[in-house]
């Protein structure tokens, strides 16, 4: 879950959990989501970033993520990042 900010708290192994993914998997993903500039990441804050516009060619998701001012689903953000950047 994250905040209305984007803001997540979730630990390593919580997310690796919910994730399904291992250490080196969740380390990867967050490297690339950070060089892409869509998560920022400081021990222990994840915090989701607004996209400017909506890449070209992108596929809108059929449920959206959240309303913008209430809490999200952090698995639903990430699987929704990993569609945008197919």
């Amino acid at each position: 879950m994250a905040d209305a900010q984007g803001l997540s708290y979730y630990a390593d192994p919580s997310l690796c959990q919910r994730l399904s993914q291992t250490a080196s998997e969740l380390h990867q993903a967050r490297q690339v989501l950070i060089t892409r500039g869509l998560v920022a990441y400081q021990r222990p804050l994840y915090q989701v970033l607004a996209l400017d516009a909506a890449p070209s060619g992108a596929i809108p998701s059929a449920a959206p993520v959240a309303a913008a001012d209430g809490p999200v689903d952090i698995k639903a953000v990430f699987t929704r990042i990993w569609e945008v950047l197919a």
